[in-house]
């Protein structure tokens, strides 16, 4: 992955992993074949197409109060105090120094981006 997409979709819903993927498809296709989409609803961070976040403060992570799926091992980096729950909001982002993208095949820190590398997509 070279760069991670900001976009934004206020109608998006992915309550449960077995549900229809197409829209996710769609943005994670606008974000480009190099890149992650993060999903943006009403200027608060979610998720990625694949993986729930984590920001990095400086002294703790982050991640978002209002995923669009809340994952397995995002509950259980939040039940063992690994991250905190904070609502983050677009102008949030420039706080905080780098992200890392979890999900159940994914450890917290395995796969992380400064956060100069989180680029908006133009409308």
């Amino acid at each position: 992955m070279h760069q991670l997409v900001l976009i934004e979709d206020n109608q998006i819903q992915y309550n449960f992993k077995f549900a229809n993927r197409s829209r996710l498809e769609q943005l994670q296709k606008l974000a480009g074949m190099q890149n992650e989409c993060i999903i943006i609803q009403n200027n608060r961070i979610t998720d990625t197409s694949y993986s729930n976040l984590a920001f990095w403060t400086g002294t703790e992570w982050h991640t978002p109060l209002h995923p669009l799926l809340a994952g397995t091992k995002r509950k259980f980096l939040l039940d063992s105090k690994q991250i905190v729950e904070k609502d983050i909001l677009l102008v949030d982002l420039s706080t905080y120094h780098k992200v890392t993208l979890i999900n159940a095949m994914l450890e917290l820190g395995e796969i992380e981006f400064g956060i100069d590398r989180i680029i908006h997509l133009s409308n």
